[in-house]
């Protein structure tokens, strides 16, 4: 005990169980760095105060923070018409993701100007996570070679997130052109 009390000494000599009995309890005259013998006062009143704002403070970020993604319904804009190849897509990955989360998707259609205006909507939509777009190669990467200005950029306006998958796209003629192939209908249009 007595190797352990030296080095709790200060430089006044005095041990921290000696001066622990001489201080009041709300207010301590503690020297935390005896080695180098720089008193500091320490208000325990005030401390515990602190301590008790800094919990509470956490308390509060932690529980705000804690909240759980989605907790409201989550916006999926198809930017094309109802019906279509992207709006089947987009509206069976809403109805699993909304089983998987537990929150509804709703499905909305923007459709114009080759899928301009649903993305746009997406683009200017506040970044919280609620507002999806259900996207296409034109609404992601060809818009910008289409048109002259486009109302967002659309390099940094979106993060991609995942691929929902591909459609076949066919070319098909009327049954009574007597091209039965596609190199029948190049032939026929030479």
């Amino acid at each position: 005990m007595d190797a352990l009390d030296s080095r709790l000494r200060g430089n006044d000599g005095v041990t921290m169980a000696g001066w622990l009995k001489e201080e009041s309890i709300f207010s301590l005259n503690l020297t935390l760095n005896y080695m180098k013998g720089i008193p500091m006062r320490l208000n325990v009143r005030r401390l515990q105060h602190g301590f008790a704002l800094l919990s509470f403070a956490l308390l509060c970020t932690t529980s705000a923070l804690a909240q759980p993604y989605p907790s409201k319904p989550i916006k999926a804009i198809v930017p094309f018409a109802a019906g279509s190849a992207t709006d089947q897509i987009g509206r069976a990955f809403a109805a699993k993701m909304a089983e998987t989360l537990g929150q509804p998707i709703v499905v909305e259609n923007k459709a114009g100007v080759n899928g301009m205006l649903g993305a746009d909507a997406v683009a200017k939509a506040a970044p919280d996570g609620y507002t999806i777009l259900i996207g296409t190669n034109s609404t992601n990467a060809a818009l910008k070679s289409l048109m002259k200005k486009l109302p967002y950029d659309q390099d940094t306006a979106f993060a991609p997130l995942g691929y929902l998958g591909s459609v076949p796209l066919i070319i098909a003629i009327n049954n009574d052109v007597p091209a039965k192939n596609l190199r029948d209908l190049v032939a026929l249009a030479k």
